[in-house]
């Protein structure tokens, strides 16, 4: 474990962890809040968790945010999980940022809609 994990990055690297080693232990959670079952074996791949991010000031140089899990479930179904104790105001648009992240990196624009002629 690095030597200056604070308490802000501890769940976020235990939730890590615990997926890395068991990721089938998240199918009952799947279940219960998607609806989603998936039988033993269902392939499951770990996603990149550092995206970057645009300039937050104009002389900034770009940065990069570290989500906790990213990971695909059965080839087709994408899940985000975030891991904090306290109540954060931002946590909700941080989600949908690093959500849009993986969606940009992940999507097919080849088979994109094209107006008709």
């Amino acid at each position: 474990m690095p030597e200056k994990l604070n308490n802000t990055k501890l769940w976020g690297e235990i939730l890590k962890a615990i997926v890395d080693a068991m990721p089938e232990q998240l199918f009952p959670l799947f279940k219960e809040v998607y609806g989603k079952d998936y039988p033993k074996g269902t392939p499951i791949t770990l996603l990149a968790t550092e995206y970057s991010t645009y300039q937050e000031q104009p002389d900034a140089p770009p940065g990069s945010r570290l989500t906790d899990v990213t990971l695909l479930v059965n080839g087709t179904d994408y899940y985000h999980l975030e891991c904090q104790m306290h109540n954060e105001q931002e946590m909700v648009i941080r989600m949908i940022a690093y959500d849009l992240h993986v969606a940009m990196q992940h999507t097919d624009y080849s088979n994109a809609w094209e107006p008709p002629i």
